[in-house]
């Protein structure tokens, strides 16, 4: 596949609260991205927990503007992560975000790609068998 990743690496934060359990992460994104139905601008973002049980990130930016991201699934690192970051798919209609990895966990969530990116691919993939593969 021709998806190029991009990562934005977390600037300074990407704290984690071990008494409270729950994880603030700031991020700036120097390219305009959709994080599931939300198209947001360049900017600077935090993701929080929504609630105590951590089972969605609420993504906001400096202006205010953000919302829930979709539920996500579980991908694991074999080692804890450093640096927490932000990994976007390309696709033809922009960035994607598709993981976030907080600093210090080893644990990381993926997001499934909108399905309009889907749609993309797949018509790239059917055109380019259609055309043997050229």
């Amino acid at each position: 596949m021709k998806n190029m990743l991009a990562i934005a690496l977390l600037l300074l934060t990407g704290a984690v609260s071990a008494v409270a359990q729950s994880s603030a992460v700031t991020a700036e994104v120097p390219f305009s991205f959709q994080a599931g139905n939300l198209s947001l601008a360049p900017g600077v973002y935090t993701l929080t927990r929504a609630n105590d049980y951590g089972d969605r990130l609420i993504i906001r930016g400096a202006d205010g503007r953000g919302g829930f991201l979709p539920s996500a699934s579980i991908v694991q690192s074999p080692n804890l992560q450093t640096q927490g970051k932000l990994v976007f798919n390309h696709t033809d209609s922009g960035y994607v975000l598709s993981q976030v990895w907080i600093a210090g966990r080893n644990i990381g969530e993926q997001y499934a790609a909108p399905a309009a990116s889907m749609k993309s691919v797949m018509a790239r993939s059917n055109a380019a068998t259609r055309s043997g593969g050229q």
